[in-house]
């Protein structure tokens, strides 16, 4: 998922995460999905292949179920209050 495929408005309160795995990928992620200071995330597999519905998840802050995965992180990159802010990094960043 790329941060464009990520829904633009929130009005959900909490902090969003921009998350680095050991795949390389890069997600935001809301602050319920954190466990242990960020060096765990949990994490939806089940809505890995439908990217809208991921994104909701994230900007509604979808709380982990039973079925979803927990997943190693390596760094935590920024945080934000609200996920306006990383499409609009990204929506700059890829009109320069």
């Amino acid at each position: 998922m790329m941060y464009n495929d990520v829904v633009v408005c929130t009005r959900r309160r909490g902090m969003y995460y921009v998350v680095e795995y050991p795949d390389c990928s890069v997600e935001v992620v809301p602050d319920n999905w954190l466990i242990e200071k960020g060096s765990l995330t949990w994490w939806p597999q089940h809505l890995r292949t439908n990217s809208s519905a991921f994104g909701r998840a994230v900007e509604n802050k979808l709380q982990p179920a039973d079925d979803w995965q927990r997943c190693r992180s390596l760094k935590i990159w920024s945080k934000h209050g609200s996920i306006r802010y990383f499409v609009l990094r990204t929506v700059l960043s890829f009109t320069v």
